[in-house]
């Protein structure tokens, strides 16, 4: 994020923003030839901190899933091996393992007391058949 310096840059709006980002400032050099308000701009982005990335729940992430598919929740869960249930089922583990950093047991467990091992060959099947069909999806290492 970048800052720019005009009139409302102020000492106490460089203040606040150290506030909420929890960074320390240190004033200019009282001999510096640096305009002060280009100061703090270039402190304040060189230790800028990325905002957080946003996270998704498991329940939200199968509810889209399942609404993208034409599937309920419920169908996800179930112990069914239908083959119109393969593909959502697949999806939901590879986007909840990417989305929510949860374990393969978590997720399992989640999807209706799935094996880890499960989880995991869900994950690289839909890696693949993504693939085949030319649309990859990114490795989850």
């Amino acid at each position: 994020m970048t800052f720019t310096a005009h009139s409302s840059f102020t000492q106490r709006g460089i203040e606040r923003i150290r506030r909420e980002r929890g960074m320390r400032l240190l004033p200019p050099p009282e001999s510096s030839a640096v305009f002060a308000p280009d100061y703090y701009r270039l402190v304040v982005d060189t230790f800028t901190l990325p905002k957080p990335r946003e996270r998704f729940t498991m329940r939200e992430i199968m509810d889209r899933i399942a609404k993208a598919c034409g599937v309920t929740v419920m169908d996800i869960r179930s112990p069914g091996r239908s083959k119109r249930l393969i593909i959502p089922r697949q999806a939901f583990y590879y986007w909840a393992k990417r989305l929510t950093g949860n374990s393969y047991p978590q997720i399992g467990r989640f999807c209706g007391g799935r094996d880890h091992s499960t989880v995991l060959y869900g994950v690289v099947a839909y890696q693949k058949k993504r693939g085949e069909m030319g649309r990859h999806v990114r490795s989850i290492a």
